[in-house]
């Protein structure tokens, strides 16, 4: 393990973030419960396959610990020359999480942040050396070096570095954020302009969202940050949206992140369809198909009003493989039809479960 497989996410150690992260940011791990570290499960290959998980740059932090000799707080503020305007917030303030996400800062902060440190990785990349005279921050070339391919099949270079993911445009973004999920097939961005290095990366946590962009052709940073947590990744729409117009993308060429953003917030909306009831008639007889599947096409006969009953003998229910059982009341094998002032039948009711109320189905 080194510490270059851990800033880069070739652990393959799960995300860990749902047992650790609670209610409100709120840690629920203490800083010395390193055995939780220890018992995370590798879920792909070690070296072989980018996992992200922020984890591993706790451990980093541990090693920080181990190689100032003292605690990863006090470091911080000896050494972190905006100490005094960043401040920790709940994710770290007992030191776990505080490595991969315990600083509150702001878009004025980290635009000169992100100022200096792309004038550094410039100057280092061409001098080849790992400093700049009047920057703190060291080793920009090794830092934003590629170190695993993200996103592949892919026309264009698409890997990740210590921290963050390099694009060469034109190419896919949104890989570290939420949106990959409601819009899995992302579109390219930087489409029908000259081709350059793209670094970016996205943060979550309850109530936050941000979105950061650098182009190091031409020492532009792009900042876009939220105090919400909605119903898709906004920042990471906006950075693209201001992205487009930064490069000056044609408008023939131009993605349409209104219509995205519309796609991503009615994913997130959607339902799992309920149950369906077919009912049919054929040959006289009434059917009840649920689902609508013919493995579950069960006859209805008769009980009384406006009921029926799908009981069957028990030995039919068991050579079709039904489960036959006493949780299984004698409401659970009634259905009953129920009609409008018009007197057509326009709803359907099911007592499914012991103890719950009937489900109504409507017609369609």
């Amino acid at each position: 393990m080194t510490i270059t497989v851990l800033l880069c996410h070739r652990t393959g150690i799960a995300w860990g973030d749902n047992l650790f992260v609670g209610t409100g940011n709120n840690i629920l791990v203490s800083g010395d419960d390193a055995m939780y570290l220890n018992s995370q499960r590798r879920l792909l290959p070690f070296r072989g396959q980018f996992s992200y998980s922020n984890v591993a740059f706790e451990l980093a932090g541990k090693v920080i610990e181990s190689l100032s000799d003292e605690s990863y707080f006090d470091f911080i503020q000896k050494h972190d020359q905006t100490a005094r305007l960043i401040t920790c917030i709940k994710a770290g303030d007992d030191w776990f999480s505080g490595p991969s996400a315990g600083m509150r800062s702001c878009v004025r902060d980290l635009l000169k942040l992100y100022s200096a440190f792309l004038l550094g990785f410039n100057d280092q990349l061409n001098s080849g050396t790992t400093s700049t005279e009047g920057i703190p921050l060291k080793q920009g070339p090794q830092l934003l070096t590629a170190k695993i391919p993200l996103d592949q099949p892919s026309r264009n270079k698409t890997s990740y570095g210590l921290g963050w993911v390099r694009v060469q445009t034109p190419g896919r973004m949104s890989q570290i954020g939420l949106n990959q999920d409601p819009v899995p097939q992302m579109l390219l961005v930087g489409k029908g302009v000259p081709s350059q290095l793209l670094i970016f990366h996205q943060g979550s946590l309850p109530g936050v969202l941000a979105a950061n962009i650098l182009l190091p052709e031409t020492e532009t940073a792009i900042v876009v940050t939220s105090n919400s947590l909605a119903l898709n990744d906004v920042p990471d729409w906006v950075v693209q949206l201001i992205l487009k117009e930064v490069i000056d993308v044609p408008k023939d060429q131009r993605n349409d992140y209104i219509h995205l953003a519309e796609v991503s917030r009615a994913k997130s909306l959607e339902w799992y369809p309920r149950p369906s009831i077919v009912i049919s008639l054929e040959g006289g007889k009434l059917y009840w198909l649920l689902q609508g599947l013919e493995t579950e096409r069960f006859s209805l006969q008769h009980y009384e009003h406006d009921t029926f009953t799908w009981l069957q003998p028990r030995n039919e229910l068991s050579r079709r493989g039904r489960w036959v059982g006493g949780d299984q009341g004698s409401e659970f094998w009634k259905v009953e039809f129920k009609t409008s002032q018009e007197e057509t039948i326009e709803r359907l009711s099911w007592l499914h479960d012991n103890g719950v109320p009937a489900v109504e189905y409507h017609n369609e």
